[in-house]
């Protein structure tokens, strides 16, 4: 691979479930610089993918990617009940920022962009699934990363704070590698953009 780009190349990847594939024969070149998007109904392997990129999943055949920062939101994401949003967020981004100077200042922004701040001495467990949505998406920026993953990232979110994913996402997609899964692309009105669509585990067209 060019070392001067960011790319994760996917090389015939596969994934059975019980003897039924997941995905089958997956074969696709992820560059920076341009918003990724893979679309399909529930099932169709969307997720998969993802999880076989992070190296969640054991797969057949082979994936490629540079030994970068990695930001991940699973559609799923589970987190102590008893922290709160603040102390929870504080401790990932000391485990996965190499910066602890400008950590606190990074915090803030990204509770701001997310409509947080206000409640972020609250406990995890007593939020509403649109909060705990935009917890999990500010895990995954908090350390920068250079590749960022996305399952599903409008789910249960409110329209302003979806507005701002939006934009944000367009901002960091011209600099870096994003890959998004998600069932509405048209909401991500992008010039520079490439959708995949997967239907029962392919990759169409």
């Amino acid at each position: 691979m060019n070392s001067s780009s960011l790319i994760i190349m996917l090389d015939h990847v596969s994934k059975k479930y019980h003897q039924k594939y997941a995905i089958k024969d997956i074969n696709i070149t992820f560059n920076e610089g341009i918003l990724h998007m893979i679309t399909g109904p529930n099932g169709s392997g969307k997720s998969t993918i993802l999880k076989c990129i992070m190296g969640i999943l054991h797969y057949d055949g082979n994936i490629q990617i540079q030994p970068v920062k990695i930001g991940y939101a699973p559609e799923h994401y589970v987190m102590p009940d008893y922290m709160t949003i603040l102390d929870f967020l504080y401790q990932i981004g000391r485990i996965k920022s190499n910066n602890s100077i400008t950590l606190n200042e990074d915090l803030n922004k990204l509770l701001e962009l997310f409509q947080l701040k206000e409640h972020q001495n609250q406990m995890i467990g007593k939020l509403s699934n649109g909060m705990k949505q935009k917890v999990n998406l500010i895990q995954a920026l908090i350390h920068n990363p250079k590749i960022l993953l996305l399952d599903e990232p409008t789910n249960a979110i409110d329209t302003l704070t979806e507005k701002n994913l939006i934009n944000y996402i367009k901002t960091r997609s011209k600099t870096s590698l994003i890959i998004i899964s998600t069932h509405q692309p048209e909401k991500f009105a992008f010039k520079n953009k490439k959708v995949y669509t997967i239907q029962q585990g392919c990759i169409q067209g």
